[in-house]
């Protein structure tokens, strides 16, 4: 990273030396005994973070037969290779049920996201499963939902650790301190905790991904405190024409970036290239687990590393096991979709189902706990 140091503390420089040079010396073993301290906290959490999680299948009572003949209705803030993928899991175990299948979009806009649900509440849905859509957002359609009793499960909307809002029986998501702090300890362990960071996070509109990118920041700072941190929030409408230009103008702003955290893998194609076209170095972490990110990473290109959900499918059968849950009147809870940092030490064929061998044939496991199949 560069520094710029002005004229009065050069002098102010020179007449320290004057007054006592040994002072610089040990100055500088503590700052390499801190970056020492940073490099080997930021190795150990990486290694922990490689290691494969376990089959994770929700305790919560939910029984298969308070399905058949209902509908569950699909709400998407975005469409993108995750939230299809996802959708592809919950179409798949609502057929396994016996359940009708519907899904619309929100075209990245509260007020396209609110009319998605108040069409799928007017068709009659007997659960809403959402996605990226936080409650702040929708309250309308949703209070509508409770005193309809139709139950709402959300996906990705809030923390995992975050209050359940009354309106959401219950969210499919993540630790944003989990994943924040991944992101830092990657990034410094990347570069040696010489660590210029271009955090590309999302706006405070979508609170999770907004959480992770303050996360991220505060961990850096607390390992190395003589690396910086530089943030811009995304326009997840308008991400093919607004972000490249934004990743350009921080690049130029702050040429000494040399990594990058992107808020997630579908923005990677509008942010990776961009900024290297500025600096050809840099290179990035984000997370989803999508094929074309992992293929990146396996052919050495500008994404490094991902934190991996499981085969996304899996998240799909997750949030039905929510729905059944809440049909079964079992009370909500959140649940934490478990993820694995992938780089090219781990990420041999870039497959999940590969990668995640704990999780082959998960879909037999939910159906014994739903008591089907």
């Amino acid at each position: 990273m560069k520094k710029h140091v002005s004229m009065m503390a050069a002098f102010v420089a020179v007449a320290a030396c004057l007054t006592g040079c040994g002072e610089s010396g040990t100055s500088s073993v503590g700052a390499g005994k801190a970056q020492a301290d940073c490099k080997a906290a930021a190795s150990n959490a990486v290694d922990a973070l490689r290691a494969v999680p376990e089959l994770y299948i929700p305790n919560a009572a939910a029984k298969g037969t308070v399905a058949a003949g209902k509908s569950v209705w699909v709400v998407n803030l975005l469409s993108n290779d995750l939230t299809k993928n996802i959708d592809a899991g919950i179409k798949a175990a609502a057929s396994a049920l016996g359940m009708e299948f519907h899904e619309l979009n929100g075209n990245g806009t509260a007020q396209s996201a609110n009319q998605a649900l108040s069409t799928a509440l007017g068709a009659g849905a007997d659960a809403i499963v959402t996605s990226g859509i936080d409650a702040s957002i929708a309250s309308n359609p949703l209070q509508k939902a409770k005193n309809a009793g139709v139950p709402v499960i959300t996906i990705l909307a809030d923390d995992v650790d975050a209050p359940n809002d009354p309106l959401v029986y219950a969210d499919i998501t993540l630790s944003a301190d989990y994943v924040g702090k991944a992101w830092a300890d990657y990034a410094l362990h990347s570069t040696g905790c010489d660590l210029e960071l271009g955090n590309v996070s999302l706006p405070a509109s979508i609170p999770l991904s907004h959480e992770v990118g303050k996360v991220t920041e505060k961990e850096i700072a607390r390992l190395c405190s003589a690396c910086d941190v530089h943030t811009i929030e995304m326009d997840v409408a308008n991400l093919a024409t607004g972000l490249p230009t934004q990743v350009q103008s921080m690049m130029k702003q702050h040429p000494g970036i040399n990594y990058l955290a992107v808020g997630f893998d579908a923005a990677v194609p509008f942010a990776g290239p961009p900024a290297q076209r500025i600096n050809k170095d840099v290179t990035l972490i984000s997370a989803n687990g999508l094929a074309p990110n992992l293929q990146m990473i396996i052919a050495g290109g500008v994404q490094d590393a991902d934190m991996s959900f499981p085969p996304n499918d899996y998240i799909g059968w997750l949030a039905v096991h929510s729905v059944l849950a809440a049909l079964s009147g079992t009370p909500g809870e959140n649940q934490k979709i478990p993820m694995r940092l992938l780089d090219k030490t781990n990420i041999e064929d870039g497959d999940l189902t590969t990668l995640y061998p704990t999780y082959d044939g998960f879909q037999k496991a939910f159906e014994k706990a739903w008591g089907v199949g």
